[in-house]
């Protein structure tokens, strides 16, 4: 985490240099100052994402001495303290180490999942499913709530967290997939899929 900090603080430096050069080349050449422009931005998307990956990949304290499954299950445990809905948990497959990028991203995946369902699918029932599969790892999370329309501007959790939007980009970063299945009375379904080889 120090080292990404530093490479940010490097990058800002350079975000900022840039700009003062523009600043400079403002009165003489107004081309040179688009030039510096486009630098900065160029600089400042590439700091964006840079600080995006390594907030989803901070390892969450549930995972520093417990394994994924036990940690999913610990927080199917707490689902189902906090309300009505009753959710299970299943493992398949032969259990492996996978890395601590991945864990963290299926671990806020499921997080981000319940945390949907608890504010907005009025389900009963819920299960968590994690699969080791030869060259992958999948997670499914399914509710019998409400359902919601996927084609939607603000699907169900667009607002609030990292919304569905955020868990599919965790996947892609991880060169995974993320599906959200849904519609209205019949229910939601999250289903991610990261390859470990």
């Amino acid at each position: 985490l120090s080292l990404t900090v530093y490479t940010l603080a490097q990058e800002f430096t350079g975000i900022v240099l840039q700009l003062e050069a523009g600043e400079q080349a403002l009165a003489d050449d107004p081309a040179e100052v688009q030039e510096h422009l486009d630098r900065a931005r160029n600089l400042a998307k590439h700091c964006l994402q840079e600080a995006r990956r390594s907030v989803w990949n901070l390892l969450p304290q549930a995972l520093e001495d417990t394994p994924l499954h036990e940690a999913l299950q610990g927080e199917v445990h707490r689902f189902n303290l906090a309300g009505d809905a009753r959710a299970n948990f299943a493992l398949s497959g032969d259990r492996r180490q996978i890395t601590g990028d991945i864990q963290a991203a299926l671990f806020r995946i499921c997080q981000e999942s319940l945390t949907n369902i608890r504010k907005h699918a009025a389900a009963t029932e819920v299960s968590v499913s994690l699969a080791f599969q030869r060259d992958a790892v999948r997670l499914e999370i399914e509710d019998n709530g409400k359902g919601f329309d996927v084609s939607a501007p603000r699907s169900r959790g667009t607002g609030g967290g990292f919304g569905v939007n955020g868990m599919q980009q965790r996947a892609r970063l991880l060169r995974g997939e993320l599906t959200v299945t849904s519609q209205p009375g019949a229910g939601a379904k999250v289903e991610v899929t990261i390859p470990t080889v």
